[in-house]
């Protein structure tokens, strides 16, 4: 699959392609001065010319006007003013420049036999002349025209032509994004026991390295050709160079991929294009950042494709940021916060090749290769226009816009734009590294184009990311997986949004949501907290039973948080980390501790091992009470009190009786015997 960046921007601008992104209007269509009268160009030579150089233009004029055209001839004709500048190359192309014929003997061709083209005639000619062409990096219109007997001009056809540079060639960037549609669904493991191969949605990228995307890698390659390197086409690439599988059919069925080979011929010429000096690295998967400003924590996620490689040939490279589309501010708040060595944007008037804002990071101009190439006129349109014109407006727009001071920043981005890209050292001027064009380049201030469609990702992708880091964060935080979860995050959320989707955010989704299929099950669902709304104490240590209940497919760890609106009357210490098994529940017991009888409020909550609350804090209210235990005292200090009197009443009964004896023993006064009862 070709890398786009948004098929429906081209196919909404396709028509404004006169180079919209450099400010020019769509031309009008012009009427002929007589529509009978067709004329067609084959040929001209030179492309650029040279003060030594003599204009040859060749083609065939044919009368469709159902009557004779008496002394018919074609003359070679030019402009008189030399365009000089971008804004007058765009009334070049829609205006109707003042001009004079060329002079000299074979400047003139007539038509037909004996001066006379006969109704349904074609005739051929060819002129050749020495125009007047005297201003450098210029261009000149220059042409035919038809003219009758009464020097009527009947017909005419334009051409732009090019004078170069006096003191040096044209030169413009051209830049290579190398990067493709996401399909790696899970990657391999060669270290795991046993060892796991890697799975992708399809073979699209296999396909693509014996197409397009081996063509920008071979362009990518020449000299004076900056590249753009996406981290994860390396990751893929490099799992697919250790064996792949792809799934064939929507049981989930694999089949052995066919690019293998071709990954590691394609990861060794990347190594080699990296190690020149004159690539960048782009954010992972080349999220299109536009779209990712609409999109929840879109910050979080630029941050995280931002992140430099450690190992791959991207590793080490300064970081590029395409920003194509209208640019807003919280767009330009996304890439400033992960601060890039540059931006390349299309969102600009073409008044300066590098532009800057307070943050101080250059943004580059850019225009697409392909809006280049599509040039539309100068007006009328003729026969044999799509096949001369291309090559000449380039060659003439680039020359301009050097000579100006805005050289020319352009991008390969479709199967179309290669074919382009390989004839621009010939025909477009000299290819110039980006990094020496923005040295060589006056910065100034942002000037925006105000037509710039967004790109905006559907709702349900939209709802699908924010699902997708909700359980992201269940997998890092609550089961304790934060390397497992972040190597996740990393590689399908800035995917999502990658701009060689292309827009279509329906396969966007497909693809998010079966690289994340393994993640939903077990990262979805709940952990919830079953606690009594009311706990009765009875006595300063309890013991209070709590239920802990895991929905997810994976293990959690929780701990239980109390907070006491009178911590000195009652205290809840947190529990130590409590591991729930996946999809079951757990009992923890606690221990309040009650320094005082009254009623207290305890919020009640379930945290991470992080400390990140899980869901709302729950109320329960604490009644502290000690009428049980002064029972308890009551009953055995009476017991006590009980034994006590009882001890004493003994003694006393004890002591009655013993004196009751020694009085019954005692003799009577008067010495008789003891008085025995």
């Amino acid at each position: 699959m070709v890398y786009r960046r948004s098929q429906a921007r081209v196919g909404a601008a396709l028509a404004a392609a006169v180079v919209v992104a450099l400010g020019l209007a769509a031309p009008v269509q012009a009427r002929a001065d007589d529509p009978g009268v067709a004329i067609s160009l084959t040929s001209m030579a030179p492309n650029v010319w040279t003060p030594d150089s003599t204009l040859s233009i060749g083609g065939t004029v044919t009368n469709n006007t159902g009557a004779d055209i008496n002394g018919a001839r074609v003359v070679l004709w030019q402009s008189a003013t030399a365009i000089t500048s971008v804004a007058d190359f765009e009334a070049a192309l829609t205006g109707d420049p003042i001009g004079q014929a060329v002079t000299g003997p074979q400047a003139s061709a007539a038509l037909g036999a004996g001066g006379v083209l006969t109704p349904g005639t074609q005739a051929g000619f060819t002129v050749q002349g020495q125009p007047k062409l005297t201003t450098s990096g210029a261009a000149y219109l220059v042409g035919v025209q038809v003219l009758d007997s009464r020097g009527k001009v009947l017909a005419r056809a334009r051409l732009a032509l090019t004078v170069p540079v006096v003191d040096g060639p044209a030169i413009t960037a051209l830049v290579v994004p190398l990067t493709s549609r996401p399909s790696l669904v899970t990657p391999g493991d060669p270290d795991a026991k046993p060892p796991t191969t890697a799975v992708f949605a399809d073979d699209h990228l296999a396909d693509d390295l014996a197409g397009d995307l081996g063509k920008m890698i071979a362009v990518a390659g020449q000299p004076g050709v900056t590249t753009l390197i996406d981290p994860a086409l390396v990751d893929a690439l490099t799992q697919m160079a250790d064996g792949y599988k792809v799934v064939v059919d929507a049981d989930g069925t694999t089949a052995t991929g066919k690019g293998q080979d071709a990954a590691k011929a394609a990861l060794t010429s990347i190594a080699t294009i990296a190690a020149g000096g004159h690539a960048y690295r782009l954010p992972s998967a080349d999220p299109d950042i536009v779209a990712l400003a609409a999109l929840p924590q879109s910050g979080a996620i630029l941050a995280a494709a931002a992140q430099a490689p450690t190992v791959g040939p991207s590793a080490g490279l300064p970081l590029a940021v395409v920003a194509d589309g209208a640019v807003t501010d919280q767009v330009r708040s996304l890439v400033d916060g992960v601060k890039p060595a540059l931006v390349i944007s299309d969102a600009f008037q073409p008044t300066a090749t590098v532009q800057v804002d307070d943050a101080g990071v250059p943004w580059v101009a850019l225009t697409q290769a392909s809006t280049i190439d599509n040039l539309t006129g100068p007006l009328p349109d003729f026969g044999g226009a799509a096949t001369l014109q291309a090559t000449l407006n380039r060659t003439a727009l680039i020359t301009i816009a050097s000579a100006e001071g805005t050289p020319v920043v352009t991008m390969v981005t479709s199967s179309d734009d290669i074919t382009a890209a390989h004839g621009w050292s010939s025909t477009g001027g000299t290819l110039t590294w980006l990094a020496e064009l923005m040295d060589g380049s006056q910065p100034a201030a942002f000037d925006w184009r105000t037509d710039m469609p967004a790109s905006s990702p559907s709702p349900d992708l939209v709802w699908a990311v924010g699902q997708t880091l909700q359980d992201l964060a269940n997998l890092a935080d609550l089961g304790n997986q934060p390397q497992q979860a972040g190597d996740l995050g990393n590689r399908v959320l800035p995917g999502a949004v990658a701009s060689a989707w292309g827009g279509d955010w329906a396969s966007a989704l497909a693809w998010l949501q079966q690289s994340t299929s393994d993640l939903s099950a077990n990262a979805s669902g709940s952990v919830t907290l079953h606690v009594a709304a009311q706990w009765m104490l009875s006595s300063r240590d309890n013991r209070v039973p709590i239920t802990i209940t895991n929905d997810m497919g994976v293990p959690v760890y929780v701990r239980v948080r109390f907070a006491s609106e009178n911590p000195a009357r009652l205290n809840v210490p947190e529990t130590d980390v409590v591991t729930v098994a996946a999809n079951s529940s757990a009992t923890v017991v606690v221990n309040p501790v009650a320094e005082a009888n009254g009623s207290v409020q305890v919020s009640v909550t379930l945290v991470t091992v992080s400390g990140s609350a899980i869901g709302d804090p729950q109320r329960v209210q604490v009644v502290t009470t000690s009428a049980g235990r002064m029972g308890w005292v009551i009953i055995i200090g009476a017991g006590v009190l009980f034994v006590i009197f009882t001890s004493l009443r003994v003694r006393q009964v004890r002591r009655q009786r013993t004196k009751s004896r020694i009085e019954s023993a005692t003799p009577d006064a008067e010495g008789g015997e003891p008085n025995v009862q």
